[in-house]
C-alpha cells in the first residue's frame, strides 16, 4: 500500500523555485521538512541514495512486517513520500536466494544489499549470528564469532553501511546490555570470499586522549577508511567531552586521527562528493568542512538553522542529507532532505 502527497504540494514547490534553481524556502534558510511526528526513528539511505526511508510514529517496536503502513519513503527524484507496510529497503528475494540464505519467518532480520548487488548481510535466522551471502558464487559464510543481539528490531539496532565499490562493510549494531554500539569492519570476502575479516573497531585512546561511543558516519569509496564519530574523553580535563570526528584506517588501526571541530557536537558527517580529502559535517554551528591536507575548518554559506539538530545523515553519494529536528515546544520532531550542492557548489 502506498500514499503519496498530493499533486498540489508540488506545483507549490514548482511556485517556490527561484532563479538558482532550488527552491526559495532553502534560499532563505528555511527548509521545507517532508514529514513532522512525535517520534520518527530508525533512518536509513538506499545505497543507490535516491530514496530515503524511516520508520512513523504510529508503533513501539519496528519491524521488516507491520501490520499497519508505517514504514516511510522519500524518493529525492519525484519529491513522493510514500507509506508501506515492509522495510522499503528488504530486498524481495527469489526462490534461489532463499533457498541459498534459508527460510525466513514473519519476525525476519533486516538485510542490506550491496551497491553491486552481489551480496546480502543478514544474521541467522537460528542463531543471529552475522552472515554474507554471495548470490553470485551461490555461497553464504557465518561469522561465527559475531552474533547481532536484536537483527529484527531495525536500523537503529542492527545497520550495514557499504563501500561503493562494494568490497567492504561496516556494521553497527545494539549489544544486548547497555554498554557502547558495536562498531566493526567486514572485508576480503569480495576478492576470496574464505579470506573474509571482521575487525572489531570498538573504544580506543589517540595519542593519550580516549574515545569511546563511537558511531560509524561514513566509508571510503575503496573502504579502506572509515569516518566516524566518538566521544573525546581528555584526561586532566574539567571539560564536557566533545562528540568529535575520528579517521580510522583498517589497514593502520594505531594511525587514527582526531579532528577536533572546535564547538558544538558532531551530529553527522561524511566524505565529501567526489573528494576524499574533504569532510563535510553538521553540528550546532551548521554545516562546515574539514580540509584534510590544511586542517582548515570553514562554514558553508548559506548557513542552515540547525537549532535542536539531533541527527544529522548523510547520503551515500553526498549529494544530500536528511536532517532531524527536534521541536521540545511542539511535542515533535521534523525530517527535511537538503541538497549539499546548495552550500558547498
Amino acid at each position: 500500500m502506498r500514499i503519496y502527497l498530493r499533486r498540489w504540494l508540488l506545483i507549490l514547490l514548482v511556485g517556490l523555485i527561484g532563479a538558482s534553481g532550488f527552491p526559495a524556502a532553502a534560499q532563505e534558510n528555511q527548509m521545507m521538512p517532508i514529514y513532522t511526528n512525535t517520534s520518527p526513528r530508525h533512518f536509513a539511505w538506499s545505497v543507490d541514495s535516491s530514496r530515503f526511508v524511516f520508520l512513523g510514529s504510529s508503533v513501539e517496536r519496528s519491524a521488516v512486517k507491520l501490520a499497519e503502513p508505517d514504514w516511510f519513503q522519500y524518493d529525492t527524484s519525484t519529491h513522493d513520500l510514500s507509506s508501506f507496510s515492509v522495510w522499503p529497503l528488504q530486498p524481495t528475494l527469489t526462490a534461489s536466494d532463499t533457498q541459498l540464505i534459508g527460510p525466513l519467518t514473519d519476525n525476519q532480520p533486516f538485510i542490506f544489499v550491496s551497491p553491486n548487488g552481489r551480496f546480502l548481510v543478514y544474521t541467522t535466522q537460528e542463531t543471529q549470528k552475522l552472515a554474507i551471502a554471495d548470490l553470485q558464487l551461490a555461497k553464504t559464510y557465518t561469522l561465527a564469532d559475531l552474533t547481532i543481539p536484536n537483527p529484527t528490531f531495525g536500523p537503529d539496532s542492527f545497520r550495514v553501511l557499504w563501500s561503493a565499490d562494494s568490497n567492504a562493510f561496516t556494521v553497527m549494531y545494539e549489544p544486548a546490555y547497555g554498554e557502547d554500539f558495536g562498531t566493526i569492519y567486514v572485508h576480503g570476502f569480495a576478492s576470496n570470499p574464505t579470506d573474509v575479516e571482521d575487525i572489531y573497531i570498538g573504544a580506543f585512546a589517540i595519542n593519550g586522549h580516549g574515545v569511546r561511543g563511537l558511531n560509524i558516519q561514513d566509508i571510503s569509496t575503496d573502504g579502506r577508511l572509515i569516518l566516524l564519530s566518538g566521544i573525546e574523553i581528555i584526561p586532566d580535563s574539567d571539560g564536557t567531552p566533545m562528540t568529535n570526528l575520528i579517521l580510522w584506517k583498517p589497514d593502520d588501526p594505531e594511525a587514527a586521527q582526531v579532528v577536533s571541530v572546535l564547538s558544538g557536537d558532531v551530529k553527522g558527517a561524511s566524505f565529501a562528493t567526489n573528494d576524499e580529502n574533504t569532510l563535510i559535517f553538521a553540528n550546532e554551528r551548521g554545516l562546515q568542512t574539514y580540509d584534510r591536507m590544511t586542517g582548515v575548518i570553514r562554514s558553508l554559506k548559506p548557513t542552515i538553522n540547525t537549532d535542536g539538530l539531533r541527527q544529522a545523515l548523510f547520503s551515500p553519494d553526498g549529494k544530500n542529507i536528511a536532517l532531524i529536528i527536534d521541536h521540545p515546544t511542539e511535542g515533535n520532531s521534523s525530517i527535511s532532505i537538503y541538497p549539499t550542492s546548495t552550500v558547498t557548489g
